[in-house]
Parts: C-alpha cells; structure tokens; sequence
C-alpha cells in the first residue's frame, strides 16, 4: 500500500499545481507600459524623461477604484531649502511621485513634448511585483535620492525598478552589449541647440564622462532606453523567450524639439573666436598706445582674464570642494589655469603702462601659454584622452595673442625708458 500512496500522493501534488496555474492572477488584467518623453525647452529638460504607467481594475490593485496612473522619478522642485547650492555641491535631490496618466499627457502636449508608450510583455507574478515596488518608491521614507546626471537620473530608476520586476534580465542583455558611445559624447550631440550651455559643459566635464559606456549605461537616456527595450528578450510565464515590448505607439510628435543623432562640429566656430580675440589683443599695441587704446586693450584683457579666472577657480571648486564625480581630472585646467588668476589685478595696472605690472603679467601670461601647449602636447599620452579641441581651439590662439600684446607694451616701455 505505501508505493500506492506515494503515487496517489503525488497525483494530488500534480492536480493542485495545475489547477493553482490555471486559476487567474488578479494581475492578468493590468497592463504596464514605459512612457519616454522626449526632449523640451528647458535646460533640465534636454535629457528627457520617462516614467511606467500602470492601468488596471480597483480590484486586482487594492484600490477603491480603477487606475491608470504613472510613476517617475523626475520630480524637483527650486523651493527646496537651498536649491542653488546643493546643485552647485552635487547634492541635489531629485523625488518619486505618481500622477493620473490623463493630467500627465495633457501637461506635455501643451509643452510641446514628443510621447511614446510602449507595452511590457509581464507575468502577473512581475506586474505584482513591480506594482509593490512602485508603491514602495513613493512612500515618504523611500522617495528622495541624490541625483546624478548620469548614474542615477529618473530614467536609470525606471530601468531598474523594471529591471527588479523581471529578476535583472534586462541588466543580464544590455550589460555585455558596447556603444561606440561616450556620456560626453550624448551630452554634446543633446545641449547643441544651447551654444553657450553647450561650451560650459565642454568646459567643466573631465575624465569621468569620457569613457566608452554599455548599453545599459546609455540607458540614462530616455529615448535610447526605449529603442534598447526594443530589443530586449524576456522569458514568460510558460518559459518561453519572447520580446519584452508587446507593442509602441507614439502619443505625441513635438514640432520643434527633435534628437539630433550626433554632436555638432564647431572646432571652426571656437577657432575663429580664438583668432579674433588673439588680434585684438595684438592690434592695438601695434602703435604707440593713446588713452583709448590702452582703455579698450585693458577692458578686452581685463574681461579674457576675469572669464579664464573664474573658470579657472570653476574646475577647482568642482575637484576638491563639490560630490561632482564629472568634473574631475579636467585637462581645461590647463587652458584656462589658476595662472589668469593674479592676471585680473596686474592687467588693468599693465594696460595703462606700468612697468612691473606689465613684467608680471607677461610671464605669467608666458607661463600660460606654455600650460596651453602642454595641454595640446599631452595628448599623446593615451591618459590625456579628454576631447576638448574646441575648448583648446578658443583658449590657445587668445592666450597667445595676449601675451604677444603684454611683449609689445613692455618693448615699447622699455624703448622709451631707453630713449629718455
């Protein structure tokens, strides 16, 4: 008898477990979708954003009636105690929230955004999950984070919170896969409709951004995230492979803000700005030097120094005294060095003619130039990889024509000196 009950036992053991399979979740009713939105007008808004919409009855979410609302980790606001400066420090925080889907399309057509949704391909079992997640990332203790840029924005949480739903199979695929494609690289080709914004960031980013990243790196970016969970292969609950993304449709074309597929090239641009500041640091020593000229060499001077100083004193800030991990090893630090510092108190004694302030400044503006050339010389190191020709292009050429303007006022001092 007991080889009998062993079987009979077993039998029973089948029938619960096909009968538990074929009984439904509450969760087959609810449907997940990845919202992307594109990029906008303001400067927080290059990147894009993203959020997951979850639409399902009141009675397999626990709540008193249906739901269709969207979860994202983008929310900011500049009435937080001491925005500025916690933005400046890298110490910005960035929360969770939940909004009704219908309020949150309405908002970004009026701003003009472009929408996709694309539906998620999830068991029940990964649904329930994520929809506790969910719950769990707006709760108050867990809804702020600091916020980075590039490593823990509002598009690396929603890739990670679907990531955790489906037990790291998207981390598994996009994790092995290279990009020929660097966070410096994304930044440019996103921040060209901004001129000045875009030369600040070329300026201020160092090392760290300027390393080839996988594809789940580029996942930060919204729009690249949708095309990556394009490709994505999932198993489901029957163990088959099939795609993560059932199905895409685009909500919403903007009519003006479109990704542009590269970084511009303005090394000409920045070139040419060198060179014209370069002689119009020369020109006007060129003769003997009236009231006038000195003035407007000493404001154009005095102006190139101020700027080269306090984006001197910029970088160094953002080594030593700020979280920022972007900003360190700057080779701009040697293009526009601390040595323009000490440049803005001798320039406006040099341009009027007096003697020492022009001898210092001169070889400090020498030694300026020499840290440029270095700067350029080092790239043939494989450790100076930072792609900064354009910030090189613009800083050389006016250094140069700077100190050459300090020479000719010090050979003309000297000459009259000589003369008397």
């Amino acid at each position: 008898m007991k080889p009998l009950a062993r079987v009979f036992a077993l039998l029973v053991l089948a029938f619960c477990s096909a009968l538990k399979a074929a009984t439904p979740s509450p969760f087959d009713a609810v449907h997940v979708y990845l919202i992307t939105i594109g990029p906008g007008d303001e400067v927080y808004e290059k990147f894009g954003h993203n959020m997951i919409r979850v639409v399902g009855p009141a009675a397999a979410m626990g709540q008193e009636q249906d739901i269709d609302i969207a979860f994202n980790w983008g929310e900011f606001s500049f009435e937080q105690p001491h925005f500025i400066w916690h933005f400046i420090q890298g110490r910005m925080l960035y929360s969770s929230g939940a909004h009704y889907f219908t309020d949150i399309v309405m908002g970004y057509k009026q701003d003009d955004r472009s929408m996709w949704q694309q539906q998620l391909n999830l068991t029940a079992e990964q649904k329930q999950r994520l929809w506790s997640s969910l719950l769990e990332s707006i709760d108050e203790s867990h809804r702020n984070y600091r916020y980075d840029y590039y490593r823990d924005n509002c598009s690396t949480r929603t890739r990670d919170a679907l990531d955790q739903a489906l037990d790291g199979q998207i981390r598994a695929q996009l994790n092995s896969i290279a990009t020929d494609t660097t966070f410096r690289w994304h930044t440019r080709r996103l921040m060209q409709s901004n001129f000045w914004l875009y030369t600040g960031l070329q300026y201020v980013l160092g090392h760290p951004v300027d390393q080839k990243i996988t594809a789940w790196q580029e996942c930060f970016l919204p729009v690249r995230m949708m095309d990556r969970m394009n490709r994505i292969k999932i198993t489901d609950a029957t163990g088959q492979t099939v795609p993560l993304v059932m199905n895409q449709q685009r909500i919403y074309q903007s009519k003006e803000f479109v990704d542009s597929d590269a970084p511009p090239h303005w090394i000409w641009i920045y070139s040419a700005i060198g060179v014209a500041l370069a002689m119009l640091f020369i020109i006007p020593t060129l003769w003997k030097m009236r009231w006038w000229s000195k003035l407007t060499w000493g404001l154009l001077a005095f102006a190139w120094t101020l700027l080269g100083g306090v984006a001197a004193a910029i970088l160094i800030f953002g080594e030593f005294f700020t979280d920022h991990i972007v900003t360190f090893h700057n080779e701009n630090m040697l293009q526009l060095s601390p040595l323009m510092i000490p440049l803005i108190v001798l320039i406006p004694f040099a341009a009027w003619g007096k003697r020492w302030a022009v001898l210092s400044a001169l070889v400090l503006a020498g030694l300026q130039v020499a840290a440029n050339i270095a700067g350029v010389a080092l790239k043939l190191s494989p450790a100076f990889y930072q792609p900064n020709l354009e910030i090189i292009a613009l800083a050389l050429p006016a250094n140069i024509g700077m100190a050459t303007g300090l020479v000719l006022i010090y050979r003309r001092i000297q000459s009259t000196r000589h003369a008397q």
